[in-house]
């Protein structure tokens, strides 16, 4: 398994971020957080990589997203929201 690192000083951000990932954990595409804490003035955050990020692969693959292919995405993202949404009352 491989992770991904975050190192910030904005501490509140990261900890709001860690929120929302903790929140998410428990539906399929999001990461779990493996590990969090801090070092001197900087926080981190431990993510497990759940594969490659979409600016990625627009910028190895531009040409598939065209209007059709980014509106599957807001979908499938609209969807994955209103689930969590639905999870946290």
């Amino acid at each position: 398994m491989s992770c991904i690192f975050k190192i910030s000083k904005d501490h509140k951000a990261l900890d709001k971020e860690y929120q929302i990932y903790n929140t998410l954990r428990h539906i399929r595409g999001f990461p779990t957080v493996k590990g969090r804490g801090r070092i001197a003035k900087f926080e981190y955050l431990v993510l497990e990589n759940v594969g490659t990020d979409l600016q990625k692969l627009y910028s190895w693959y531009p040409e598939i997203f065209d209007t059709n292919m980014v509106g599957l995405i807001g979908r499938e993202m609209v969807g994955l929201f209103t689930l969590c949404s639905e999870t946290d009352q």
